[in-house]
C-alpha cells in the first residue's frame, strides 16, 4: 500500500508529536497525496478510510494524525 508507506516516511521525517499522536507535516489534501504516491484521489480516500478503520490514523482538512506506527507498519507489510 503506497499510501501507508508514504505516511510512514513522512511521519518519520516530519511527524510532530501532539496529544493525539504524530501529526504529519506538511498537511496534504487527498489530491496532493494522490499526486505524491501516483494514485487517484478516490483511491486515496478509500485507503485513508481503511487506515482509519484500523485505528492507525485520523484525518481531516489537510490534517493527518498517526495514532499507531506499528499498525501502519503491519498494514504496509501485509500489502
Amino acid at each position: 500500500m503506497r499510501l501507508c508507506r508514504a505516511v510512514l516516511d513522512l511521519t518519520e521525517q516530519y511527524g510532530a508529536r501532539t496529544p493525539e499522536g504524530l501529526a504529519v507535516r506538511p498537511g496534504l489534501t487527498h489530491a496532493e497525496w494522490g499526486e505524491f504516491i501516483g494514485a487517484r484521489e478516490r483511491r486515496v480516500q478509500h485507503a485513508l478510510q481503511e487506515l482509519r478503520a484500523a485505528r492507525a490514523v485520523s484525518y481531516g482538512r489537510c490534517r493527518l494524525t498517526v495514532h499507531s506506527v506499528p499498525a501502519l507498519r503491519r498494514i504496509a507489510a501485509a500489502h
